[in-house]
């Protein structure tokens, strides 16, 4: 255990480093607040540097981050509209697709396949209009037919929203009207076969407008992020009547499931069930808010994505989503673990350090000091044993 006495108004920040990667703990920790910084605070050190918006992105099994958009570099490479990062935030140099239009939407199947949806017309060198499936290399799945073409009639499309199912069929989503043959139109929510085709046994509940986020939970049944809030409904469309009645004052545009079933959202919202939630929150599996949890992101204007990495870290992409350093971003990292956080208390005038519970083992434990929140200065860094004698 180590003690530090300060003044009150100056900020402690407190780093560890794993074998793998540098975090930022604690982020800032002010002192004279009642608390401490959240659980969820921003990562130091990940920084993709896209040119453009990112609008979407899917974390693969191997760690690798897809990103989609309407950025032409990433990495200071050019990468047009979809490019592939390495688990630090680094370009992946043998992926590029090359969509001639925006990127909405990303989804990763289980054999590797990357489906993909947006405002293009043409990826991969080849006419996709809206929605188009990706080898795991990057290049085009022409098994995967062009949904504006042949027996299958599109029109008012709006960007799609993708979902995937354990038996491989697709649920799409959007502000769309699918005709299919002489089968009834389908509006907003549609779910294709896993080749491709439009299947006809799905029929969603038609009180849902304009679908901006779909997910599949295990148990089969489908969240739907709308204009105004989350719907759920049963695995045959009609509508879940358990879930609670859950608003946002404005679009909810993504919805991640934690392992425990949490519900992650983001959008455009400062509201969530008549609560100040600020671009992101957390839901309960009811649906109802859950209040521990109101993650730091600035002066954010706009969550467009959130995906989990394997790790639990969660992966935020939007605009003006602010840094530590105050610096806005279009892609940051949050942690999601509160273990490490319950080794820190705080008084007016000393924090302790305490390694204990569910806390990862570290090589490093930094603690800087600073007057401003920017500048800061070393006071001491604690290493393992094995690492003491190497410096």
């Amino acid at each position: 255990m180590k003690l530090l006495r300060i003044l009150n108004g100056l900020v402690v920040r407190i780093m560890a480093r794993c074998a793998k990667e540098l975090a930022l703990l604690a982020g800032l920790i002010f002192f004279g607040f009642s608390a401490i910084a959240l659980a969820q605070s921003l990562i130091d050190g990940f920084d993709p540097n896209a040119n453009g918006l990112v609008n979407a992105l899917a974390v693969q099994s191997d760690g690798k981050i897809l990103v989609g958009g309407s950025f032409t570099q990433i990495g200071g490479q050019t990468r047009n509209r979809i490019a592939r990062l390495n688990p630090d935030g680094t370009l992946d140099t043998t992926f590029n697709p090359n969509a001639d239009n925006t990127v909405s939407t990303i989804a990763i199947q289980p054999d590797g396949k990357i489906l993909v949806s947006g405002a293009f017309n043409q990826i991969g060198g080849q006419t996709r209009r809206r929605i188009a499936r990706l080898n795991s290399d990057g290049s085009l799945d022409t098994t995967f037919p062009d949904l504006g073409a042949g027996s299958v009639l599109v029109s008012s499309v709006s960007a799609f929203v993708i979902a995937l199912q354990s038996d491989g069929k697709i649920l799409i989503g959007g502000n769309f009207t699918f005709v299919y043959m002489n089968a009834p139109s389908l509006q907003t929510l549609a779910r294709l076969n896993s080749d491709g085709t439009v299947d006809t046994s799905f029929s969603p509940d038609r009180s849902i407008s304009f679908v901006t986020a779909v997910v599949i939970q295990p148990d089969g049944k489908i969240l739907v992020g709308t204009s105004s809030g989350i719907a759920r409904l049963n695995s045959n469309g009609t509508l879940d009547t358990t879930f609670t009645n859950f608003s946002a004052n404005n679009d909810v545009n993504t919805i991640a499931l934690q392992s425990d079933g949490k519900i992650l959202i983001g959008g455009i919202f400062n509201q969530v069930s008549n609560q100040s939630r600020l671009c992101t929150a957390r839901l309960n599996t009811n649906g109802s808010l859950d209040t521990t949890f109101n993650a730091s992101v600035g002066a954010c204007t706009e969550v467009s994505a959130i995906a989990l990495q394997p790790d639990g870290k969660i992966l935020v992409v939007g605009t003006n989503v602010a840094a530590i350093s105050g610096t806005s971003y279009n892609l940051v990292r949050l942690t999601n673990d509160t273990a490490a956080f319950n080794a820190f208390s705080s008084t007016a005038s000393s924090i302790t350090f305490t390694r204990k519970d569910a806390a990862p083992i570290f090589n490093r434990v930094t603690f800087e000091l600073s007057t401003n929140g920017v500048q800061f200065t070393r006071l001491l860094a604690l290493l393992s044993p094995r690492l003491r004698a190497a410096e």
